[in-house]
């Protein structure tokens, strides 16, 4: 086994770093970019100088000498959860914007053993040449073991009922390999199997078709394609293990690779001096003091599997989220992820804490935790009295009479906790709270048979109605999804949902975060919903001011969970119609027909669905209109909008006052939809989402929760005494 060495028993002797690397950690470090803080990489630094070498690797560039990689640097000290983790950035100076390429790295102190963060962690000095060692499979086979022997939550999650898929590849070593395709149904039921998570490419050299069956799904068949892919949540769920080929963009290459360890290991420093730091929020002074240091690549695994060219792909979502283990073949490590350990080759017993990295599985682990910690009291109680068990029988027999008001340990005690809508909406939440990329599919329209797997584990607690990636159930929280970066329109005819569901959109989406103290979402917090004129004289925390009334998608074929049709929602709000000024240029309110504007011009942060209605209506982010009092489709020419001057439909839906999350919440924020006109009388189309704050500019939010008086009733299906409108959005 590799010999393992945690910081404290690290040599402290700094690596051998070139001149001016070393002048970094010598010199007085800044909390924003300077002119003093610069570094030049070419090819021919100094070969023994890991921390160049680095640079170039990461950034991915041969310069010479007469023209040099130019690098900024600056120091980073994180606040929230890792507040007083410092971080040191690199980054090239012709990219010095955000989306610039980046390194970041974490001082870890060598000598630390109290448990502030970041805590040692042994990492392995001795790793291969390849990831296809016999060292690296010795590293992989420790980490099952352990994982399935001694890992609590891993067991509870392991699924009760046995399943096995309809086709498997049995693989007998022996003299020769011998591989041959099996019937599932020739298989004890309770054998295990490992899954196979992996990018086809372009060439696919060897599958299955029905002239020669070698794989699971026959891909020449739409109906075993159909069958299979229903099930696909199922097979990754009950597998033992998910072989993924992580840091693989096809099959072409094998799922071995070699590497060079000095770029993997981390890099040992010594800072001069103190470093001293103030938090602008609470003026908290932050002290980095001087010693040997580690310098930990914080974003290993964020590079090496959450943006690796597999977990890029929308399919994998489901794949990686239900297996409850998970051993990605990475470009340069391998690396496990379950749901109590992520590793990797270098850090085998687990990362630095801080180190940057999405958690799918904590899908399997919340309600496996929860089951764990129940265990776990009980035992408790039982190995702190020696007569527990008859203290147990006399407190059932008092209850049975009706003589003790509380049991000791309810039915439910040990029944695990359903899901629950948070459950769903933190898949596509991460740790960043953006969402997650369901665009790369060979085919846009499989975007909800992607998920299907999911949406069935879920369906069994959420007890309501599916629609096309959304439930029934709090369905005005979800419609308030918006784009991450807008994309061209799907394609015509897809079969992925409305308009008003995510799953309509091509890129990622980010979805409303999920807190019961903010929201109210769950079965003991219902969710409120208020319609009244005065919405200022509620000071709750969420007030709704729209509320859906009915729901339904029309699926393709029998699958609940699959491809839909069609879809509609009917909703009861406060529609207002406003006119955007595209061209920024009014500076009085025109005159148009039956419709009247109000005199003074308001703006909202519009973030459009497809690349097709930004050209329209202009890029998202700050959009500036009028709000009409009155609005008629009728009239003489006068009605029609000008060019650059376009009528867009707002829908408000939610108003929050606080947000726990984020602490910088521009409270009272308004959200809402953005619609247009389309087909029958009544009926819209979803077009965008929409942000407004007060803090913004005063009497922003009021602009959208006002009425906008409908002349036509053409315009709505029906119309309550307090002028709210009810529409079908498709």
């Amino acid at each position: 086994m590799p010999h393992l060495s945690p910081p404290a028993n690290y040599p402290q002797i700094p690596d051998d770093l070139c001149h001016q690397c070393l002048e970094i950690f010598e010199r007085d470090f800044t909390l924003t970019p300077s002119p003093q803080n610069l570094v030049y990489v070419n090819s021919q630094n100094p070969l023994g100088c890991r921390l160049c070498a680095l640079f170039l690797d990461k950034f991915d560039s041969s310069p010479d000498a007469m023209s040099p990689l130019e690098l900024g640097y600056v120091l980073r000290c994180r606040d929230g959860y890792f507040m007083g983790v410092f971080d040191i950035e690199f980054f090239v100076m012709q990219e010095a914007s955000a989306e610039g390429r980046r390194i970041r790295l974490c001082f870890q102190e060598e000598l630390r053993t109290e448990s502030s963060m970041p805590h040692p962690v042994p990492y392995d000095l001795t790793i291969s040449t390849t990831t296809g060692s016999g060292q690296s499979f010795a590293r992989a086979r420790g980490w099952v073991r352990e994982c399935m022997d001694i890992h609590v939550e891993c067991k509870l999650a392991v699924p009760s009922s046995n399943f096995m898929p309809t086709r498997l590849v049995e693989i007998a070593s022996g003299r020769l390999l011998n591989i041959r395709l099996r019937k599932g149904s020739e298989i004890a039921p309770e054998a295990p199997y490992a899954a196979l998570s992996h990018c086809w490419g372009s060439n696919m050299p060897y599958k299955l078709t029905q002239a020669r069956l070698s794989s699971c799904i026959i891909q020449d068949s739409a109906e075993d394609w159909g069958k299979e892919s229903a099930q696909m949540g199922s097979i990754y769920n009950h597998s033992l293990l998910n072989i993924a080929a992580t840091g693989f963009s096809n099959g072409e290459n094998g799922l071995f690779s070699r590497r060079d360890p000095a770029l993997l290991l981390p890099i040992k420093v010594t800072l001069q001096q103190d470093i001293h730091t103030v938090r602008k929020n609470n003026h908290r002074q932050m002290d980095m003091k001087r010693g040997n240091y580690l310098l930990i690549d914080v974003n290993t695994w964020k590079d090496a599997v959450d943006e690796s060219p597999l977990c890029n792909r929308g399919w994998v979502a489901q794949e990686r989220t239900l297996s409850i283990r998970t051993l990605h073949l990475g470009h340069r490590q391998l690396f496990w992820e379950c749901l109590c350990k992520s590793r990797s080759e270098v850090f085998p017993e687990g990362f630095v804490q801080g180190t940057l990295a999405k958690h799918p599985k904590r899908f399997l682990q919340s309600r496996a935790s929860e089951q764990a910690s129940r265990m776990e009291k009980a035992e408790k109680f039982r190995q702190s009295h020696k007569d527990a068990k008859i203290r147990y029988r006399e407190r059932l027999e008092r209850e049975r009479m009706g003589k003790d008001k509380y049991s000791l340990f309810p039915t439910s005690f040990f029944k695990p906790k359903g899901y629950t809508m948070s459950d769903w909406m933190a898949m596509w939440t991460p740790q960043d709270l953006e969402g997650c990329d369901l665009s790369v599919f060979d085919d846009i329209s499989n975007k909800l048979v992607a998920i299907s797997g999911l949406a069935s584990l879920i369906s069994k607690d959420m007890k309501c109605q599916y629609l096309a990636g959304m439930w029934r159930k709090d369905l005005e929280h979800q419609l308030l999804w918006k784009v991450r970066v807008t994309r061209p329109e799907a394609a015509f005819g897809n079969t992925r949902g409305p308009s008003w569901t995510w799953a309509s959109v091509d890129g990622s989406v980010k979805t409303p975060w999920m807190e019961s103290g903010c929201v109210g979402l769950h079965e003991h917090s219902p969710l409120r919903w208020i319609m009244t004129d005065e919405i200022s004289s509620h000071p709750e925390k969420l007030t709704w001011i729209s509320k859906v009334n009915q729901a339904q998608v029309t699926p393709l074929g029998s699958r609940e969970f699959g491809q839909v049709k069609s879809g509609c929602l009917t909703i009861t709000g406060r529609l207002g119609v406003f006119r955007i000024d595209k061209s920024k240029t009014m500076t009085n309110p025109p005159v148009n027909g039956k419709g009247k504007l109000v005199s003074k011009k308001t703006w909202i942060a519009a973030s459009w669905d497809t690349l097709e209605t930004e050209a329209v209506f202009g890029p998202s982010g700050r959009t500036e209109l009028w709000r009409y009092t009155e609005y008629g489709t009728q009239g003489n020419s006068k009605t029609k909008a000008k060019a650059n001057q376009l009528n867009v439909f707002c829908l408000p839906t939610r108003i929050m006052n606080a947000d726990p999350v984020n602490i910088d919440y521009e409270a009272p924020m308004l959200t809402g939809l953005l619609l247009l006109p389309g087909g029958k009388n009544g009926y819209y189309r979803r077009i965008g989402q929409y942000e407004v704050s007060e803090h913004w500019e005063d009497g922003s939010v009021a602009a959208f929760t006002n009425k906008t008086t409908l002349l036509d009733s053409s315009l709505y299906i029906s119309k309550d005494k307090k002028g709210n409108f009810k529409i079908v959005i498709v």
